[in-house]
């Protein structure tokens, strides 16, 4: 909800007001909450910003739920925005520092940090590296593998495909012997007929092949 249509659609709803009704209360009315672009609250904003970056499927927030024990502002920065702190549910530790109202953080955990205004740096993998187990790593990104990548034209496509590959092979190296044999199952459900069986992966007795 980052524009003017949804922050009417939002208000006039929780007022069990007509967005046209509401668009006249907020022009007549001095304590409404103000459009700046950001007008959710800090903390929406944080289960939401934060919430998307845990490895879980579905929305934002219900994932920030699933993971974070407890969570608090501490603090904020030169600019007024909020310093938070969150305890997860194994106990691990993250401060999260809002630095614009365009709900972007640095994040810090394990004494590293992230910046969430950039893609792909890294914290995605750092959480589920940290919070599930390497057959539920293993079978998460199976699942998001694609499959096609081997036959990209463009080399960015195929150079990520074979990174990712990298990736799940270090995974299944990590994988005891139970549960590579069920690592083999699951790679055999979501593969495609003609990757039931590839070379990025070989499966020894153990795996179940």
């Amino acid at each position: 909800m980052k524009d003017v249509k949804d922050f009417t659609k939002y208000h006039s709803e929780k007022l069990g007001i007509s967005e046209k009704d509401y668009v006249t209360y907020y022009l007549t009315n001095e304590n409404v909450e103000e459009y700046d672009g950001t007008w959710k609250s800090y903390e929406e904003d944080l289960m939401i910003m934060v919430g998307k970056q845990f490895p879980s499927e579905g929305k934002s927030i219900d994932s920030f739920k699933k993971w974070v024990k407890k969570y608090e502002i501490t603090g904020s920065n030169k600019d007024n925005q909020p310093t938070w702190e969150l305890k997860l549910k194994n106990n691990l530790k993250i401060i999260a520092q809002r630095t614009s109202r365009f709900g972007s953080y640095i994040i810090t955990l394990n004494g590293k940090e992230y910046n969430t205004q950039y893609t792909n740096t890294g914290l995605g993998w750092d959480l589920m590296k940290l919070l599930l187990k390497p057959i539920e790593q293993y079978e998460r990104q199976i699942k998001a593998k694609n499959w096609n990548s081997g036959y990209a034209d463009d080399f960015k496509s195929w150079k990520l495909g074979n990174q990712h590959k990298d990736s799940i092979e270090s995974i299944y190296s990590e994988l005891s012997s139970g549960d590579k044999k069920k690592a083999y199952k699951i790679h055999t459900k979501e593969a495609p007929k003609n990757y039931t069986y590839t070379d990025f992966e070989s499966f020894d007795k153990s795996g179940g092949r």
